[in-house]
């Protein structure tokens, strides 16, 4: 530490391949997800050493949404299966249902994920060779809700009041809310 802080920075930039491994299989060499995209990460640590041996350190972290690709899944009872250009490819599939991919990797973001970390602790000496650290924890500081998961099967659904509804793009799971936690340390 330095006059009783530290902070430290990261960025981390990377380009992601999606190319399926070698297939066999024309559908997914017609519809394959051949495809780059890029993610990245910020995050900072910090911490000061208060009066009295009070600790504060808190950690902030913005990180690019995941990324979700549309899909729709075929069977040979759903009739035509089209190429790229319209034209039919095939009135029925042998290989039983086919989930296909309809846009390239990387189409559709979920938002950005921005958490902000607290942490306050006090170390009482009880011996020479004893101490204890009670500690205070708050996680998702501004109680974000940003969407982590959404649904990518292109279909509707009926909702809870009988309306028609796109499912595709639908969260289906979202940041933790606000935590607190408290604990303590015995060290011997």
């Amino acid at each position: 530490m330095s006059s009783h802080w530290q902070m430290v920075g990261s960025y981390e930039w990377d380009k992601v391949n999606t190319a399926p491994p070698n297939t066999n299989d024309p559908n997914s060499l017609v519809w394959g997800n051949r495809a780059h995209y890029t993610t990245n990460v910020f995050k900072i640590l910090g911490s000061y050493e208060l009066p009295k041996g009070i600790g504060v350190s808190t950690t902030f972290e913005s990180q690019k949404g995941a990324q979700h690709t549309r899909t729709a899944t075929f069977s040979g009872a759903n009739g035509n299966i089209l190429n790229a250009n319209g034209t039919v490819r095939t009135t029925s599939l042998a290989q039983g249902s086919l989930t296909v991919t309809i846009d390239p990797q990387g189409s559709y973001f979920n938002p950005r994920v921005n958490l902000m970390n607290l942490r306050a602790d006090k170390t009482f000496k009880i011996t020479e060779n004893q101490s204890l650290t009670a500690m205070f924890d708050l996680f998702n500081v501004f109680n974000a809700n940003t969407v982590l998961g959404t649904e990518v099967l292109s279909v509707t659904v009926r909702d809870n009041k009988g309306n028609t509804v796109p499912r595709f793009g639908r969260a289906n799971s979202i940041v933790n809310p606000i935590i607190f936690r408290l604990g303590a340390r015995y060290k011997f």
